[in-house]
């Protein structure tokens, strides 16, 4: 992995909407740089991700999936952000692979 992979940063821009209800635990991010399904299925999926609070408190998630096909990811989160998430940054956490090899 290189450096550029683990400053790699995005906003949350919502949460993930139902037909008729809001999916509490699940929200959409965009990150910069990505700007394809391709690009973001490669760079994203399984990855670990923190999402920092205006508090300095880190709430981690994990990329689950894709959602259309500008490169925007759905990252589920074991609780459900403060409401107005919209905004809020995102960093990619570095692999333990990364970690165990330097």
């Amino acid at each position: 992995m290189t450096q550029a992979e683990t400053l790699l940063q995005g906003v949350i821009r919502g949460p993930r909407l139902g037909m008729k209800s809001v999916k509490k635990h699940q929200y959409l991010a965009r990150f910069d740089g990505v700007s394809s399904r391709e690009e973001a299925a490669r760079l994203l999926m399984g990855r670990k991700v923190a999402c920092i609070l205006r508090r300095g408190k880190k709430i981690i998630g994990r990329v689950v999936g894709l959602h259309g096909k500008n490169g925007i990811v759905r990252i589920r989160f074991r609780k459900g952000l403060p409401e107005p998430s919209n905004g809020l940054p995102v960093i990619v956490l570095p692999s333990r692979a990364s970690k165990q090899s330097q």
